[in-house]
């Protein structure tokens, strides 16, 4: 309605100049001409001016024929009397747009179209996939780092020098030195994954590095028997000996390993028909977050996780891992809640004693970081107590530990980052607390 009385308004304003036009145009006929000057302004002007001269009413033609007050287009034609397009055609009353287009409603932008599901550009784009298959045939480095990936394997490749390994066995020698003749002490070298499985083709370097640096490192070895567990672990590579989405070895490498150093140390073992294997479930180790969490060959291809637990009874204490302290008694080798490498003797947390009905007098420290872990299990057949410590949290003086606990046999159970030297700084430390 308010649009409408604007219309009716605009009417009667267009109809008052009109008529005021109208009043000036008359005026005009015995005045100046509003048109100007030129010729056809003064051809009206005298036109204009016969009716107020004549007075013969049967000739006023000027007055009836006159075309400004008879044809006068603003007062016949008026448009906006006539048509009166604002009546007739409101818009905005008889379309009233918002309500049948109601765009919002029809078109709805944000569901038909909805960007975000329809391009997902992290699934589309997957740099890590794109850049390398999912499975390749051909090893290479995840980003040209130091990982390298065979497969669904991927593995830290090893550098060591042989001048490195050659002090590790130095500071064994010393160690031995000290502990005396009437202990015997064992080096378990324990090669990486790529010191088995890197191809001997391209980057191949970590299978020479790792056989030429430990055989420096056997060859430096004074009074101290080296346990040789490269040569036996070539010979199972087809094997589940090694995790491969984790840089540690798995349960069954840890059995042959151990199996030699019964042999290579004249003392009973327990072959594998004397265990339960036992499949506790799946993981993504260390591995799959050195590649970012982003390979499929090894995100979409979890390990194993299998241990082989002893018929042969047994008790087993945890205490703490710095000034032995008893934290758990009356445990077994494994935590029932974890599914990973952390499973065997509960990781790196304690230090674990492990009483077995072996009466042959023998007493073992096992000296070690976290791939001493897996050995525990295979050793109860082999002594009659085992001390399982990692060297790199112990603080009392092992010296005067292995005089109080009686101990007979000390190994160090390290792999190839250790024998290079990442951790030989405990191996004497320990020995001046």
């Amino acid at each position: 309605m308010k649009k409408l009385c604007i219309a009716l308004l605009s009417i009667l304003f267009t109809v008052l100049i009109v008529m005021s036009l109208h009043v000036l145009y008359r005026e005009s006929a015995s005045g100046d001409s509003l048109l100007g000057s030129n010729g056809t302004s003064e051809q009206l002007k005298n036109e204009a001016v016969t009716p107020s001269e004549s007075t013969n009413e049967n000739t006023v033609s000027p007055e009836t024929t006159v075309a400004p007050e008879t044809t006068v287009a603003p007062e016949t034609t008026v448009a906006p009397e006539t048509t009166v397009a604002p009546e007739t055609t409101v818009a905005p009353e008889t379309t009233v747009v918002p309500e049948t287009t109601v765009a919002p409603e029809t078109t709805v932008a944000p569901e038909t179209t909805v960007a975000p599901e329809t391009t997902v550009a992290p699934e589309t784009t997957k740099a890590p996939e794109t850049t390398a298959p999912p499975v390749s045939d051909k090893p290479y480095l995840y980003n040209g780092d130091g990982v390298l990936i065979v497969g669904t394997r991927a593995m830290e490749q090893f550098f060591g020098s042989k001048s490195r390994c050659i002090t590790t066995a130095e500071r064994i020698n010393t160690f031995k030195e000290r502990v005396g003749a009437d202990v015997n002490v064992f080096a378990m070298a324990i090669p990486t994954a790529s010191g088995l499985y890197a191809p001997t083709t391209k980057y191949s370097t970590s299978l020479t590095r790792t056989e030429n640096c430990f055989a420096a490192f056997r060859d430096a070895l004074v009074d101290v028997t080296y346990i040789d567990t490269l040569s036996v672990l070539r010979q199972h590579t087809d094997e589940y000996i090694y995790f491969r989405t984790d840089h540690h070895w798995a349960a069954l490498g840890a059995y042959y390993a151990c199996q030699e150093f019964a042999r290579t140390a004249g003392l009973p073992f327990t072959t594998i028909e004397g265990f339960t294997k036992n499949e506790v479930g799946t993981f993504l180790g260390s591995m799959n977050k050195y590649t970012g969490y982003s390979l499929p060959a090894i995100k979409n291809n979890p390990d194993t996780m299998i241990c082989y637990e002893p018929l042969q009874e047994y008790t087993c204490d945890y205490y703490s891992r710095d000034y032995f302290k008893l934290k758990m008694s009356d445990k077994t080798l494994f935590n029932p809640n974890k599914k990973s490498y952390t499973r065997f003797i509960y990781g790196d947390s304690y230090v674990a004693h492990i009483k077995t009905g072996v009466n042959n007098g023998r007493k073992l420290i096992v000296l070690k970081e976290s791939y001493g872990n897996a050995l525990a299990p295979f050793l109860i057949s082999s002594f009659e107590e085992v001390y399982v410590i990692d060297m790199r949290y112990f603080k009392l003086n092992i010296l005067d530990f292995i005089k109080d606990k009686g101990v007979t046999d000390v190994c160090f159970s390290m792999c190839a980052f250790t024998v290079n030297g990442s951790n030989r700084s405990h191996i004497l430390r320990i020995t001046e607390i």
